[in-house]
C-alpha cells in the first residue's frame, strides 16, 4: 500500500477512510501478495505471467488432437482409445472423484445421522 498511495495502515482512521481501504483491496490484481495469501493453490495460475494456464490449455488441446487422430486411424473392430482427461487446475474437482461407496436411502439416513446401523 505504501508504494502506491504513500500511506499505511497506521493512517486507516485518520488520513485514509475504512472505505477507501475497502475499494484498494477490493481492486488488486490478481498477482499481488494478499490474493496469493488468500488462495495459495491458486497463487501460479495468476498474475502477469499465465503461462502454466496457457501451456495447460495447450496440452489440452494436443491430448485431443491426438485423440482424434487415434480413433481416425483406429482399425474396424479394434476398440477405440480412452477419451483424453483435461490437465488439472487448481480449484476445479475431477467429475470422477467421489466420496463415499453409494447413497444412503432416505429411510436409513436418520439412523446413520445419529449413529446407529443402517
Amino acid at each position: 500500500m505504501t508504494r502506491c498511495s504513500g500511506t499505511t495502515l497506521e493512517d486507516v482512521p485518520e488520513h485514509l477512510s475504512w472505505r477507501a481501504l475497502r475499494s484498494f483491496v477490493g481492486h488488486l490484481d490478481a498477482g499481488s501478495e494478499l490474493v496469493s495469501e488468500l488462495s495459495p493453490e491458486n497463487a501460479h495460475w495468476q498474475g502477469d505471467s499465465r503461462i502454466a494456464m496457457l501451456l495447460a490449455d495447450v496440452f489440452d488441446q494436443l491430448s485431443w488432437l491426438r485423440y482424434e487422430f487415434a480413433c481416425a486411424n483406429t482399425p474396424k473392430g479394434k476398440s477405440r482409445p480412452k477419451r483424453p482427461r483435461p490437465y488439472p487446475r487448481p480449484g476445479v474437482k475431477a467429475q470422477d472423484e467421489s466420496v463415499g461407496r453409494k447413497p444412503i436411502p432416505v429411510s436409513e439416513f436418520d439412523a446413520w445421522w445419529d449413529g446407529g446401523k443402517a
